[in-house]
Protein backbone atom coordinates (compact mmCIF):
# COMPACT_ATOMS: atom_id res chain seq x y z
CA UNK A 1 0.00 0.00 0.00
CA UNK A 2 0.22 4.05 -0.51
CA UNK A 3 1.03 5.65 2.66
CA UNK A 4 0.25 9.70 2.83
CA UNK A 5 0.87 10.80 5.94
CA UNK A 6 -0.54 14.39 6.02
CA UNK A 7 1.45 15.19 9.12
CA UNK A 8 4.29 15.60 7.20
CA UNK A 9 3.06 18.28 5.04
CA UNK A 10 1.68 20.11 8.47
CA UNK A 11 -1.95 18.64 8.18
CA UNK A 12 -2.62 16.67 11.86
CA UNK A 13 -4.00 13.59 12.76
CA UNK A 14 -4.90 12.69 8.98
CA UNK A 15 -3.61 9.72 7.06
CA UNK A 16 -4.79 8.61 3.69
CA UNK A 17 -4.13 4.59 2.01
CA UNK A 18 -4.86 3.61 -0.66
CA UNK A 19 -3.82 0.62 -2.56
CA UNK A 20 -1.77 0.50 -5.17
CA UNK A 21 -4.42 -0.59 -8.02
CA UNK A 22 -6.61 2.38 -6.50
CA UNK A 23 -3.57 4.80 -6.87
CA UNK A 24 -3.05 3.75 -10.57
CA UNK A 25 -7.06 4.20 -11.66
CA UNK A 26 -7.46 7.45 -9.68
CA UNK A 27 -4.28 9.11 -11.24
CA UNK A 28 -5.33 7.95 -14.70
CA UNK A 29 -9.44 9.38 -14.47
CA UNK A 30 -7.48 12.78 -12.60
CA UNK A 31 -5.11 12.60 -15.77
CA UNK A 32 -7.73 12.47 -18.19
CA UNK A 33 -9.33 15.40 -17.21
CA UNK A 34 -6.20 17.56 -16.63
CA UNK A 35 -4.83 16.72 -19.96
CA UNK A 36 -7.83 18.06 -21.83
CA UNK A 37 -6.83 21.50 -19.63
CA UNK A 38 -3.45 21.08 -20.94
CA UNK A 39 -4.32 20.51 -24.46
CA UNK A 40 -6.58 23.39 -24.81
CA UNK A 41 -4.75 26.41 -22.74
CA UNK A 42 -0.46 25.21 -23.51
CA UNK A 43 -1.15 25.12 -27.09
CA UNK A 44 -2.73 28.25 -27.83
CA UNK A 45 -0.93 31.16 -29.87
CA UNK A 46 -2.00 34.47 -31.39
CA UNK A 47 -2.52 33.92 -35.05
CA UNK A 48 0.21 35.41 -36.63
CA UNK A 49 2.93 34.38 -34.12
CA UNK A 50 1.44 30.55 -35.48
CA UNK A 51 1.94 31.68 -38.84
CA UNK A 52 5.30 33.27 -38.17
CA UNK A 53 6.81 30.03 -36.39
CA UNK A 54 5.97 27.59 -38.68
CA UNK A 55 7.38 29.97 -41.34
CA UNK A 56 10.38 29.70 -39.08
CA UNK A 57 10.38 25.96 -39.04
CA UNK A 58 9.54 26.03 -42.45
CA UNK A 59 12.88 28.08 -43.54
CA UNK A 60 14.84 25.65 -41.19
CA UNK A 61 14.07 22.29 -42.56
CA UNK A 62 12.61 21.80 -46.00
CA UNK A 63 11.27 18.46 -44.85
CA UNK A 64 9.46 20.72 -42.55
CA UNK A 65 5.60 18.10 -41.79
CA UNK A 66 4.32 19.06 -38.45
CA UNK A 67 1.90 21.59 -38.77
CA UNK A 68 -1.13 19.13 -37.18
CA UNK A 69 -0.87 18.00 -33.45
CA UNK A 70 1.47 15.21 -32.70
CA UNK A 71 -0.31 12.09 -31.71
CA UNK A 72 -0.48 11.54 -27.89
CA UNK A 73 -0.05 7.72 -28.47
CA UNK A 74 3.39 8.15 -30.32
CA UNK A 75 6.08 9.55 -27.73
CA UNK A 76 8.37 9.09 -30.28
CA UNK A 77 6.64 11.99 -32.55
CA UNK A 78 6.95 14.05 -29.39
CA UNK A 79 10.62 13.93 -29.30
CA UNK A 80 11.08 14.52 -33.16
CA UNK A 81 9.16 18.14 -32.21
CA UNK A 82 11.37 18.79 -29.84
CA UNK A 83 14.56 17.54 -31.63
CA UNK A 84 13.83 19.56 -34.50
CA UNK A 85 13.01 22.83 -32.44
CA UNK A 86 16.64 22.30 -30.55
CA UNK A 87 18.21 21.96 -33.86
CA UNK A 88 16.54 24.92 -35.29
CA UNK A 89 17.14 27.31 -32.43
CA UNK A 90 20.96 26.08 -32.24
CA UNK A 91 21.46 27.52 -35.88
CA UNK A 92 19.53 30.34 -35.81
CA UNK A 93 20.77 31.61 -32.09
CA UNK A 94 23.88 32.49 -30.51
CA UNK A 95 24.28 32.18 -26.75
CA UNK A 96 25.16 35.50 -24.87
CA UNK A 97 24.33 38.03 -21.80
CA UNK A 98 24.13 41.00 -23.60
CA UNK A 99 21.69 40.77 -26.71
CA UNK A 100 20.38 44.02 -26.46
CA UNK A 101 16.67 45.62 -26.16
CA UNK A 102 14.10 43.99 -28.41
CA UNK A 103 12.76 46.87 -30.34
CA UNK A 104 9.08 48.52 -28.70
CA UNK A 105 7.89 47.64 -32.17
CA UNK A 106 9.03 44.08 -32.50
CA UNK A 107 7.58 40.92 -30.97
CA UNK A 108 10.16 39.26 -28.66
CA UNK A 109 10.31 35.65 -30.11
CA UNK A 110 10.49 36.94 -33.79
CA UNK A 111 12.91 39.83 -33.39
CA UNK A 112 15.49 36.84 -31.71
CA UNK A 113 14.33 34.01 -34.36
CA UNK A 114 14.97 36.15 -37.54
CA UNK A 115 16.70 39.30 -36.88
CA UNK A 116 19.05 39.71 -34.09
CA UNK A 117 19.79 36.06 -33.30
CA UNK A 118 21.37 36.50 -29.57
CA UNK A 119 19.94 35.69 -26.54
CA UNK A 120 20.64 33.64 -23.31
CA UNK A 121 17.99 30.84 -21.62
CA UNK A 122 14.78 33.57 -21.51
CA UNK A 123 14.96 34.12 -25.28
CA UNK A 124 16.06 30.47 -25.94
CA UNK A 125 12.73 29.05 -23.56
CA UNK A 126 10.55 31.86 -25.00
CA UNK A 127 11.17 30.90 -28.11
CA UNK A 128 11.25 26.81 -27.58
CA UNK A 129 7.63 27.12 -26.01
CA UNK A 130 6.67 29.32 -29.07
CA UNK A 131 7.93 26.91 -31.65
CA UNK A 132 6.46 23.63 -29.91
CA UNK A 133 2.89 25.59 -29.47
CA UNK A 134 2.90 26.52 -32.86
CA UNK A 135 3.18 22.66 -33.69
CA UNK A 136 0.75 21.78 -31.93
CA UNK A 137 2.52 20.36 -28.34
CA UNK A 138 1.91 21.57 -25.41
CA UNK A 139 4.33 23.56 -23.46
CA UNK A 140 4.79 26.41 -21.18
CA UNK A 141 7.66 28.39 -20.03
CA UNK A 142 9.69 27.78 -16.81
CA UNK A 143 11.64 29.86 -14.34
CA UNK A 144 14.49 28.61 -11.34
CA UNK A 145 17.48 27.55 -10.51
CA UNK A 146 20.31 25.58 -10.98
CA UNK A 147 21.29 23.44 -8.72
CA UNK A 148 24.90 21.89 -9.83
CA UNK A 149 26.69 18.77 -8.75
CA UNK A 150 29.28 21.32 -6.67
CA UNK A 151 26.26 22.77 -4.52
CA UNK A 152 24.70 18.95 -3.91
CA UNK A 153 28.21 17.94 -2.91
CA UNK A 154 28.43 21.13 -0.74
CA UNK A 155 25.11 19.96 0.76
CA UNK A 156 26.00 16.69 1.84
CA UNK A 157 29.02 18.33 3.75
CA UNK A 158 27.44 21.18 5.38
CA UNK A 159 23.80 20.62 5.08
CA UNK A 160 23.37 23.19 3.23
CA UNK A 161 24.25 25.14 -0.33
CA UNK A 162 23.98 29.07 -1.40
CA UNK A 163 21.82 29.39 -4.17
CA UNK A 164 21.95 33.08 -5.31
CA UNK A 165 20.70 34.74 -8.57
CA UNK A 166 23.73 33.53 -10.61
CA UNK A 167 21.95 29.94 -10.51
CA UNK A 168 18.75 31.67 -12.16
CA UNK A 169 17.55 29.89 -15.53
CA UNK A 170 14.65 29.40 -17.63
CA UNK A 171 13.57 26.31 -19.27
CA UNK A 172 10.80 24.75 -21.28
CA UNK A 173 8.66 22.02 -19.92
CA UNK A 174 6.15 19.79 -22.59
CA UNK A 175 3.18 17.10 -21.40
CA UNK A 176 3.62 14.25 -22.11
CA UNK A 177 -0.45 12.26 -22.00
CA UNK A 178 -0.15 9.96 -19.57
CA UNK A 179 2.64 11.06 -17.22
CA UNK A 180 2.58 14.71 -17.20
CA UNK A 181 5.24 17.66 -17.88
CA UNK A 182 8.38 16.90 -18.38
CA UNK A 183 11.50 19.08 -18.36
CA UNK A 184 13.48 20.39 -21.92
CA UNK A 185 16.63 21.79 -22.44
CA UNK A 186 16.89 24.49 -25.51
CA UNK A 187 20.13 26.94 -24.10
CA UNK A 188 23.06 26.12 -25.80
CA UNK A 189 25.65 24.01 -23.51
CA UNK A 190 22.72 23.43 -20.58
CA UNK A 191 21.63 19.81 -22.39
CA UNK A 192 24.46 18.35 -20.58
CA UNK A 193 24.09 20.30 -17.27
CA UNK A 194 24.21 16.90 -14.88
CA UNK A 195 27.56 16.25 -16.06
CA UNK A 196 28.66 19.40 -17.16
CA UNK A 197 27.08 22.01 -15.01
CA UNK A 198 27.07 25.87 -15.80
CA UNK A 199 25.02 29.27 -14.05
CA UNK A 200 23.08 31.23 -16.38
CA UNK A 201 25.46 34.15 -15.03
CA UNK A 202 28.79 32.18 -16.43
CA UNK A 203 28.17 31.89 -20.52
CA UNK A 204 29.65 29.54 -22.28
CA UNK A 205 32.81 30.53 -24.31
CA UNK A 206 31.88 27.13 -27.02
CA UNK A 207 28.54 25.85 -25.98
CA UNK A 208 27.86 22.87 -28.43
CA UNK A 209 25.20 23.25 -31.51
CA UNK A 210 23.42 20.51 -33.20
CA UNK A 211 25.65 20.16 -36.86
CA UNK A 212 22.91 18.15 -38.67
CA UNK A 213 19.04 17.64 -38.96
CA UNK A 214 17.90 14.91 -36.44
CA UNK A 215 15.97 12.39 -39.01
CA UNK A 216 14.31 10.43 -36.46
CA UNK A 217 14.27 9.72 -32.67
CA UNK A 218 16.07 6.76 -32.58
CA UNK A 219 19.20 9.11 -32.37
CA UNK A 220 17.87 11.52 -29.57
CA UNK A 221 19.36 12.04 -26.64
CA UNK A 222 15.79 12.51 -25.03
CA UNK A 223 14.40 9.90 -22.86
CA UNK A 224 10.58 9.46 -22.88
CA UNK A 225 8.35 7.38 -20.65
CA UNK A 226 6.43 4.78 -23.56
CA UNK A 227 3.59 3.45 -21.78
CA UNK A 228 1.13 4.63 -18.86
CA UNK A 229 2.08 4.26 -15.61
CA UNK A 230 0.26 1.31 -13.80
Amino acid sequence: DFLYDCNSMGISDMTVQLTEQQEGSLYRENEAGYRSLVHEAYTTLPGQVRENSLLYLQACDPNFAYSSPPESSDPAELINRIELVRYCLSRSGRYTLSPGATPADRDFVDYFLTENHKGYCVHFATSGVVLLRSMGVPARYAEGYVVTWDDLNEIRETGSANITDANAHAWVEVYLDGFGWLPVEFTPGYADLQSTPHQDGEPLDNPPEVSSRPEDSSSSSISLPVSEPE
